[in-house]
């Protein structure tokens, strides 16, 4: 299995260099660390004067897209892409309701925008100055949105023309995910204060927010992916490298992986023991092996 890094983790909480308990996936997937690059081509400079690649996510079906500064895009098992929308200042993906979620800021303009399957779209309008980057399905129906260049965790109940706040004290938030019993948010922060937190759920309520792991300074810890045993992995974008965590220890599962943005484990035909990496400053997206299976929410899909 690849070298694993012992990272700053809470007082009186000890690092390991190894995960917890690694037999845990042993007889499923094979060792965690191998880097490839899946697609290239996303170095060229949209709209906004920049490029590379950010939000990423499945269907449920096993398609995938991403997203290049001002457009949504799909990407084959091959590498093949196939641009779906021009989507301007669109950065997180998420899939919801049985469909593709973006969120797109033009300018003042702010709106979340569905992709169906049959490439219908639907936007839905938003009175916010927030900007829409990590989008998070909640347990209870709603989407989180997170801006790591402010502060607070907002929520958008389907159809609503607005934000609220739903913990609005939350340091500099960017990719989140929760714990396969939906009582504990993960959350990454990205600047000022680059760590990994945990958030208690009381019902529908943010709780108590718990610091896990300390990042070194200027890492820019990203988007977030949790895996079904619990482990949750994060990408530390000027780190070029994604770390993991769980049960008080914290290791490197890949690296390097070039301003790794976003995370997705494979679904579909995909390996279920892959992860999709988007990069933030590089023409190409990534797929590492994770050395464990992803977690799909079943509220990602309410009825």
């Amino acid at each position: 299995m690849s070298a694993r890094v012992a990272l700053v983790v809470l007082a009186g909480c000890a690092s390991a260099a190894g995960g917890p308990d690694d037999t845990d996936t042993a007889d499923v997937c094979g060792p965690a660390g191998a880097v490839r690059t899946l697609a290239t081509g996303f170095d060229r400079v949209s709209a906004g004067g920049s490029f590379g690649t950010e939000g990423v996510t499945f269907s449920q079906d096993g398609a995938l897209y991403v997203t290049a500064r001002a457009t949504v895009e799909r990407v084959a098992q091959d590498g093949g892409v196939a641009d779906v929308a021009a989507l301007p200042g669109t950065i997180g993906l998420a899939w919801w309701r049985g469909a593709v979620w973006a969120g797109t800021s033009d300018g003042s303009a702010r709106a979340l925008v569905a992709f169906a399957a049959d490439g219908t779209q639907t936007r839905y309008p938003l009175d916010t100055d927030v900007s829409l980057n990590f989008l998070t399905p909640t347990p209870w129906g709603t989407l989180l949105v997170s801006d790591p260049g402010s502060d607070g965790l907002w929520e958008w109940a389907f159809g609503a023309a607005s934000l609220t706040a739903w913990k609005p004290d939350v340091v500099s938030p960017n990719g989140a995910a929760f714990s396969p019993d939906g009582a504990t948010l993960y959350v990454a922060h990205t600047f000022r204060d680059a760590h990994l937190s945990a958030i208690a759920v009381d019902g529908q309520a943010a709780g108590v927010e718990t610091r896990l792991v300390d990042y070194p300074l200027g890492s820019a810890p990203d988007g977030i992916a949790l895996a079904e045993d619990g482990t949750v992995l994060v990408a530390l974008n000027t780190a070029n490298r994604v770390d993991a965590w769980r049960d008080g220890e914290a290791w490197t599962v890949a690296d390097p992986v070039p301003f790794a943005a976003s995370l997705a484990f494979g679904r579909g035909a995909w390996d279920p023991c892959a992860v999709v990496a988007t990069s933030l400053f590089s023409g190409d997206v990534f797929e590492f092996d994770a050395g464990m299976r992803g977690f799909f929410p079943p509220w990602e899909s309410p009825p």
